[in-house]
């Protein structure tokens, strides 16, 4: 949990260095803000599940991306929290039906960035990114315990 609130204090200082991540007021304390949404990055590894209910309790879900622009900006917000790129948890995972790939949060799932030869194994049902040197993604099992990144709507994409 220490471990947890450096991060955020350190989130906090952030400003516009890298030009896409920053605290705003659109956002909760220790979330950070990228183009309309709320990111919480949390280093203490869970199991996904254990994950996704924590990002609900905080009212998120795991990240979902949706382009490569997201997933470069998902990743460098990972390498600033945990000074590289380190593999963790986003929200999707096929363990309804092997092979079919949803987003936690509900959105659909149409853009991948899948290591060579991955996402076909049986019984590895969760997504997890920053795999191997490619920095890539991996299914692996749902019981593995990783860090995770939780995302909700900011403030400002809720208004009408």
């Amino acid at each position: 949990m220490l471990t947890a609130v450096l991060l955020v204090s350190a989130a906090m200082a952030l400003t516009t260095t890298n030009g896409f991540i920053f605290q705003r007021k659109n956002c909760p304390p220790g979330w950070l803000w990228s183009n309309k949404s709320c990111y919480f990055y949390y280093s203490g590894p869970r199991t996904w599940a254990r994950a996704e209910e924590a990002c609900m309790h905080l009212g998120g879900h795991l990240a979902s991306v949706h382009s490569v622009t997201e997933y470069l900006r998902v990743q460098g917000l990972v390498a600033q929290f945990s000074h590289g790129f380190m593999p963790l948890w986003l929200g999707a995972n096929d363990a309804a039906q092997e092979g079919q790939w949803f987003w936690s949060d509900g959105t659909q799932f149409h853009y991948s960035n899948w290591c060579p030869g991955q996402h076909n194994n049986h019984f590895e049902d969760c997504l997890q990114i920053n795999f191997g040197e490619r920095k890539c993604w991996d299914d692996v099992s749902c019981q593995h315990s990783l860090p995770f990144l939780c995302q909700k709507p900011s403030r400002a994409s809720l208004c009408p």
